[in-house]
């Protein structure tokens, strides 16, 4: 972690940060998420890579919380060695009141997005980790394309 905050942003830890995570918000800050591992969190299956894959709501629960659409950002490594920072355009957090579906559909449209830069630098995702280790079995049949939320 220290090696990250070198690089001008703190890191907050996971599960205790939630004040850190709103005072960086109300000060105009940055706050990056990633959304790309298969933690223990609460998540939705949806579809990465042709797979029905384990991925966590928390920063699309917190852009509706907050009211805010999601700006995905992306760095990768040059041929020379420098490294690109590359900002997509936003992802509109819809809310139609249903709940489940608004949570399903935008975390489905980020991951989208994740697998289009994996598809550019494939070489630069961490594929040591286990991203399709939760089954949608162990939730039962109704969790393959289920907009519920599974932990």
């Amino acid at each position: 972690m220290a090696i990250r905050n070198q690089a001008g942003y703190t890191n907050i830890a996971r599960g205790k940060g939630t004040r850190e995570i709103l005072r960086t918000l109300r000060d105009g800050e940055a706050l990056g998420i990633l959304i790309d591992q298969d933690t223990k969190v609460p998540g939705v299956f949806v579809n990465f890579f042709g797979r029905p894959t384990h991925t966590p709501v928390g920063a699309v629960q917190l852009a509706m919380k907050l009211g805010v659409d999601i700006v995905p950002v992306f760095m990768h490594l040059r041929p020379d060695l420098t490294y690109c920072i590359e900002c997509g355009p936003p992802i509109v957090v819809e809310q139609t009141g249903n709940l489940a579906a608004d949570l399903f559909q935008t975390t489905q449209r980020c991951s989208d997005v994740y697998e289009r830069i994996i598809r550019r630098f494939p070489e630069q995702w961490v594929w040591m980790h286990k991203r399709w280790k939760t089954r949608p079995e162990e939730f039962g049949a109704a969790a393959v394309g289920s907009k519920q939320i599974f932990g």
